[in-house]
């Protein structure tokens, strides 16, 4: 700006300064010890000098009132305006007139840089602006108080959010917190939330984290024209799944030595390209967390093709011959019609005595054995169902038995066969194929079966078809879950383009979808595993004091990794001491971390445990 020269003081946004020297646009100014360079247009001159320091600020000879009633209307200069004020004009009265001015609300600078008065009605606004201002201040530093003491009363749960957006992961910044001195962490935030009584530890905030809709699809499902179906309602067909299970999509029958597997229809309803099939790519499979279901394809949906829910039901039906050998041929594919009888795994001893039933439970015997012959890498460790019920964590082991594995066992012979099948087709087709680990493990024991886990590479999707290591199988597809995977659903697409003589879908869009929905499958997996790991520590809390006994299964870069079977929990420490894999040592919990997602145990020696504790 003009005017300004070496030794005038200027403002400069964040206070007074003085000119050290200018240079073209430019000028060199210090304030209290800080020295810099600004540009000319940044600076507002207060007075031109020489100045040697920044001058103190100095009272008021005449109110502001009086100052107002003597310019009468009438612009003052700056100079005029600070002599009016102050009595003179010198550096400490002209930096003291300039705050008056900039800071006060009966003056202000007109275009020319003179001083006028503001009107009545600007300056009552402004002094309530101020009011509000200051009482804003005083607000914000009681409430900082109150978050510092951990003590905040339920109107201030409002101005949290910016908190709670940190917990979430919908920020990485909040003033608040570096206000009381917490790190803007998620995990700090969610602490801090908890310990504010904002949250409470039901809050899982995992599926905001992740930015998963959690919601149900709400999309209208049209009704299909009637497909021509295969009256299969004379066979005995069992949908065995767990006892909450509400979405069975698959059923078994076993006659004349046949193994008939039923499927769920969905692809009836949702039509490849429209709303729901774009959706439910989008979604990759149904998401269960133990506090919510989520699933992939709309409730009515579900209600239509479940199987069981009706006295008939409407399926895909692979029909299946296991030789002597285990080995699986794919005899027959139709569109079918069944009436399926809905079971609860231990509902399932009286079935022991139906000769059918008892078959086909030989036959996927022999499949099973076939998959072991062919390198099938069996792995046993604990799995739980983790629920929440009325704010209360319930975790039910699910242990292995002979109806987990017979279910299990058929829908994998259905893969197979299925695989099989299309490699033979023409149409592309989207296979599972994992490859075979670097390293094996030998052994039944925990420990390896912990290492077989660790080892195991990632399945993926291939449409030319390959070896799934760990199934012992060659080739491999998922057909068996068009209700919950979309992988399944996509495969049957293509099934019905070969039963009803329609247009497959191409690979270009075969890729395309995949491609999304494995992705969004592999985000919802995620965060389920994130969630019942949320929710066990959550279950630890609710149980202070817990005693188990663990298996200890890996030691890594001297790192502990013990296993709790009912839990399927795995508890990570470092200890000193010689310790061997498989041994079982007692833990006590002694601590629970919930936002951090950990729980800490006091970890002895089973058969000496009074005389060798072993202290985290």
């Amino acid at each position: 700006m003009s005017g300004v020269s070496e030794g005038a003081l200027v403002f400069c946004r964040d206070g007074a300064y003085i000119v050290k020297s200018v240079s073209g646009s430019k000028a060199v100014i210090k304030g209290s010890g800080n020295e810099k360079t600004v540009k000319l247009k940044e600076l507002s001159l207060i007075h031109p000098g020489a100045v040697a320091s920044v001058p103190e600020i100095v009272p008021a000879e005449s109110s502001c009132e009086e100052v107002a009633l003597l310019a009468d209307g009438e612009p003052l200069s700056f100079a005029d305006f600070a002599a009016l004020m102050f009595g003179n004009f010198t550096p400490a009265s002209a930096l003291s007139a300039y705050l008056e001015i900039v800071d006060g609300v009966w003056f202000v600078f007109d275009s020319d840089g003179n001083v006028v008065c503001r009107e009545e009605s600007e300056r009552v606004a402004l002094v309530a602006e101020h009011e509000a201002k200051e009482a804003e201040k005083l607000r914000r530093a009681q409430l900082i108080e109150c978050v510092r003491a951990r003590a905040i009363e339920e109107g201030d749960k409002v101005y949290l959010r910016e908190v709670e957006s940190v917990a979430l992961g919908k920020s990485e910044n909040s003033k608040l917190m570096r206000e009381v001195g917490v790190e803007a962490t998620a995990e700090k935030a969610h602490k801090l939330l908890l310990e504010l009584g904002v949250w409470d530890i039901m809050r899982n905030p995992w599926p905001e984290r992740m930015k998963e809709d959690t919601a149900a699809p709400e999309i209208a499902v049209d009704i299909p024209e009637t497909v021509e179906r295969v009256d299969l309602t004379h066979l005995e067909a069992w949908a065995i799944d767990d006892k909450s299970s509400n979405d069975p999509d698959d059923a078994m029958s076993f006659a004349d030595g046949l193994l008939y597997v039923h499927i769920a229809d969905p692809a009836e309803y949702v039509k490849f390209g429209g709303e729901i099939e774009r959706e439910a790519s989008l979604r990759g499979e149904s998401l269960y967390l133990p506090e919510l279901l989520s699933p992939m394809l709309p409730e009515e949906i579900r209600l239509k093709c479940a199987l069981g829910l009706e006295k008939v039901s409407n399926a895909m039906t692979f029909v299946l011959k296991i030789d002597d050998d285990g080995d699986v041929t794919l005899e027959k594919m139709v569109l079918s019609k069944v009436a399926v009888t809905r079971l609860a795994y231990e509902d399932c001893a009286p079935l022991l005595e139906n000769p059918d039933f008892a078959a086909m439970q030989e036959s996927l015997e022999r499949f099973r054995n076939f998959r072991v012959a062919n390198g099938a890498r069996l792995i046993r460790l604990p799995e739980v169902k983790v629920k929440v019920c009325n704010d209360v964590v319930e975790i039910t082991p699910l242990p292995i038995t002979f109806e987990r594995e017979l279910v299990a066992n058929a829908m994998l012979a259905a893969g197979y066969a299925v695989a099989k099948y299309m490699i033979e087709s023409e149409i592309n087709f989207p296979f599972v194929v994992q490859a075979a680990p670097d390293e094996e493990s030998e052994g039944e024991t925990l420990s390896v079966m912990f290492a077989r886990r660790r080892t195991s590479k990632v399945g993926v999707v291939d449409f030319r078809g390959g070896l799934h290591s760990g199934l012992g199988l060659e080739p491999y597809s998922r057909v068996t879950s068009p209700l919950r995977r979309y992988a399944d659903l996509l495969a049957h697409y293509q099934l019905r383009s070969l039963l009803l003589g329609t247009e497959p879908v191409s690979y270009e869009e075969l890729e395309s979808r995949m491609t999304y929905a494995e992705n969004a499958a592999a985000s919802r997996r995620k965060l389920e595993k994130y969630s019942n790991e949320y929710y066990t520590v959550v279950y630890l809390a609710q149980h202070p004091g817990y005693e188990t006994v663990a298996t200890l299964v890996a030691k890594q870069n001297g790192q502990l990794t013990f296993m709790i079977p009912e839990l399927a929990y795995e508890y990570k420490c470092r200890l000193q001491g010689r310790f061997e894999l498989d041994e079982e040592f007692k833990l006590v919990l002694t601590a629970v971390d919930v936002p951090a997602m950990r729980a800490v145990f006091k970890v002895s020696r089973i058969e000496a445990e009074d005389k060798n504790d072993e202290k985290i």
